[in-house]
């Protein structure tokens, strides 16, 4: 989600759900990304928000639910740098029941620029 809306995303309708999601340090990175013509520049400031820690923690913080990518509905994701060792896990479960199906609030195809032409994005 992150690295769409900074390569394709409408900075007036992304930048409150990025507010929302990801909390105020997410919105330099954002708004330099946006003032860039190149993608690569682009995805370069996301690389970077993703490793800043206000925005991971106001991210594992949100309680908003998504549908990314393909309508893939989420709250949060992370990187994480493996291996991960048995004495950093706090807590792991495997729920006894199907989860519940997520209704998302935000969808990623309602923040990104509509392709020339004028035609509503897909996905």
């Amino acid at each position: 989600m992150l690295y769409t809306l900074f390569g394709m995303g409408d900075p007036d309708r992304a930048r409150p759900i990025l507010l929302q999601c990801f909390g105020r340090a997410i919105l330099p990175y954002a708004d330099k990304a946006w003032a860039c013509a190149d993608l690569t520049d682009r995805f370069a400031l996301c690389d970077r928000a993703i490793l800043d820690r206000k925005v991971v923690s106001a991210h594992h913080a949100s309680t908003v639910i998504i549908a990314g990518r393909h309508e893939t509905v989420f709250t949060s994701a992370f990187l994480l740098k493996l291996p991960i060792p048995a004495s950093a896990v706090v807590r792991a479960w495997s729920p006894a029941e199907r989860p519940l199906q997520l209704r998302p609030s935000v969808h990623l195809s309602d923040l990104i620029q509509p392709p020339l032409g004028g035609a509503s994005p897909q996905g």
